[in-house]
């Protein structure tokens, strides 16, 4: 968990670096598969240590705003990124733990 902070600032770099290369260039994969082992490992990480993870929400829906929902950026990605990025949302919103209990006497929404 220390190091998630790193991984999320990683992510979108390793977005642009891949961004950069050309297609048949050999390192263009290796770009590819260093943004989606980010973006799977913030994704496990979260999955398996919400509790620990809660301080990093904000940021990672920064990273998800300025990656994935980003018109300026939306070229740059590509469908494993995409993925692994909405999954992690999706942990995140339906996460039990991050739900707050209701009170006696108040009515759901």
């Amino acid at each position: 968990i220390k190091n998630v902070e790193l991984f999320i600032q990683l992510a979108p770099k390793a977005l642009e670096l891949r961004s950069q290369l050309p297609v048949e260039h050999s390192s263009h994969e290796a770009a590819e598969n260093v943004a989606t082992t980010i973006m799977k490992t913030l994704y496990k990480l979260q999955r398996n240590h919400p509790i620990g993870y809660v301080s990093f929400i904000s940021s990672t829906f920064e990273l998800v705003y300025s990656t994935i929902f980003n018109q300026d950026i939306r070229s740059k990605i590509y469908s494993k990124f995409l993925i692994y990025g909405l999954l992690l949302l999706k942990s995140i919103f339906i996460c039990e733990d991050y739900i707050i209990p209701m009170s006696k006497g108040v009515s759901e929404i």
